[in-house]
């Protein structure tokens, strides 16, 4: 296997030991962007994303379940942080 950087035409070529070559088919790999990590700002107790939609809170590094919105109310003391998703499954 391969990780791709760049966008293109990929196929690979296999070569047994008496030297017979077959190729595979020609598949087009888009290579997406990372998305910008959102910035969270704080107004007492609600935090904020600057992301208006694909977002997931976590609370000292662990997943906060159902906190999907673009605020949360802190309801814990902690250090949280938020993950932006973006429309191609990238995440920041």
């Amino acid at each position: 296997s391969i990780t791709v950087a760049t966008s293109g035409n990929y196929s690979v070529v296999v070569t047994n030991t008496y030297s017979c070559a077959s190729a595979s088919v020609v598949k087009n790999v888009t290579v997406n962007p990372l998305p910008s990590p959102p910035i969270i700002t704080q107004n007492n107790n609600i935090l904020t994303s600057s992301a208006l939609t694909g977002n997931q809170w976590f609370l000292n590094g662990n997943i906060i379940n159902g906190a999907t919105s673009q605020t949360y109310t802190a309801t814990a003391t902690g250090n949280y942080s938020v993950e932006y998703t973006d429309n191609n499954q990238c995440s920041a």
